[in-house]
């Protein structure tokens, strides 16, 4: 007798993934008789078309098992040991529980193979949706989210053209607050260290920056934006602070915390102990790390607990109304002095 055939198998012969068989197969529907996730009618043929000629026979428990909500939201961050997720994390966990779901994590390390990965993981794991942080890369990946059909909610950062729902900070603003902060104290050679990566959100923080330069009249001599490697973070910091001209620098603005972090490293090697004594900064968000400076540093704040529950309850809105509508969601920064 031949051994039993399984969805894995269908999938490696039809050159698609085991989860978008089992949506196909299944025709999983919610509890309003709607599609749960969507499959294009063209995939949906090939599939069974596969399926019948290798004569797939599922389970009808099986398939009931599957038809079911999980209650279970999957939520994908870029790095859970930055405490911006990490807090994020424990705050969309708490607002999750408190309304009947579980939550999954994982984290890529702004790795897009490690983001397809995850994300598949999920999927197979049956979420009824996704939270989700991009990285770089993933586009391809957030579109077979898209197509189909589960529901998600990026936030921090954006894709352009994916049809999900979106919580994001007001970036430019809040770059913007940060330059004019600097001004208002007397700093007006002003520079900016941000990431050598095409992420929203700190595009949008470099323009914000651009913005308050440019419309305070100090932008003259041209901008001064030292970039870093997020893959050598560490090197790279000391790099950009080596290339910095203190005699021409009377403040720095940094894209994130984790650039604010190992840029304070730096300076200190560079300027010495009392780095806020001789130069200006500004971070993105406060961390334990600032406080081992003798002088106090100034942040922009995020509003962390709203970036969870808002994007919770974008998430489980869709999910109960069964409606595909996308929302966008923009918080408001705040300057920590």
């Amino acid at each position: 007798m031949s051994s039993k055939v399984t969805i894995k198998d269908i999938a490696r012969e039809a050159g698609v993934s085991p989860a978008l068989v089992s949506f196909a197969l299944n025709n999983s529907r919610g509890d309003n008789g709607e599609r749960r996730y969507k499959v294009s009618e063209k995939t949906a043929e090939h599939i069974l078309e596969v399926a019948r000629r290798m004569n797939f026979r599922p389970s009808d428990v099986a398939r009931s098992l599957r038809s079911k909500k999980s209650h279970t939201i999957g939520v994908v961050l870029s790095d859970i040991s930055n405490p911006f997720f990490s807090n994020i994390a424990r705050c969309i966990e708490n607002e999750a529980f408190r309304r009947g779901y579980s939550v999954i994590f994982g984290s890529t390390d702004e790795n897009p193979v490690k983001f397809d990965r995850i994300v598949k993981t999920f999927i197979d794991k049956r979420v009824d949706g996704l939270i989700i942080v991009p990285c770089e890369g993933c586009r391809e990946t957030m579109g077979y989210v898209t197509e189909l059909g589960i529901p998600g909610v990026l936030i921090d950062r954006d894709i352009e053209g994916i049809e999900a729902s979106r919580v994001m900070l007001d970036n430019v603003k809040a770059s913007e607050m940060a330059v004019e902060r600097l001004y208002g104290r007397g700093y007006r050679k002003i520079a900016m260290i941000s990431y050598d990566m095409d992420l929203s959100n700190i595009r949008l923080r470099e323009e914000g920056f651009r913005r308050a330069m440019e419309g305070l009249a100090l932008a003259g001599d041209g901008l001064k934006i030292y970039y870093v490697s997020y893959e050598d973070i560490r090197n790279s910091s000391s790099e950009a602070v080596s290339g910095i001209d203190f005699n021409n620098t009377e403040a720095i603005v940094y894209a994130t915390n984790s650039l604010a972090i190992e840029g304070l490293k730096a300076l200190k090697n560079r300027i010495g102990e009392n780095v806020t004594d001789n130069i200006g900064i500004v971070a993105f968000d406060g961390s334990d790390a600032f406080d081992l400076c003798p002088s106090h540093i100034s942040y922009i704040r995020q509003p962390i607990t709203e970036f969870a529950s808002r994007s919770l309850e974008l998430i489980i809105r869709r999910l109960v109304s069964g409606e595909e509508t996308v929302e966008t969601v923009i918080l408001e920064p705040e300057f920590v002095e």
